[in-house]
């Protein structure tokens, strides 16, 4: 958690201390996992989709709607 916590807060411009939720589940399709985090500073909550970088393409397809 602490290089997420890091990225989010280079991303963000503020300090953030991010921890896993408790009680949701971790499946996601083609091998990528999801889940959700909370930022225990300021109680925001955000979701995460990983999977390892030999799969980056397909997030990033994902994420520009190719």
């Amino acid at each position: 958690m602490e290089s997420m916590s890091a990225a989010a807060s280079e991303a963000l411009g503020r300090r953030v201390t991010l921890e896993p939720t408790r009680g949701g589940g971790s499946a996601g399709g083609g091998g990528a996992s999801t889940s959700a985090v909370v930022d225990t500073l300021s109680g925001d909550k955000y979701f995460v989709k990983a999977t390892c970088i030999t799969e980056l393409d397909i997030l990033k397809a994902e994420y520009f709607g190719g």
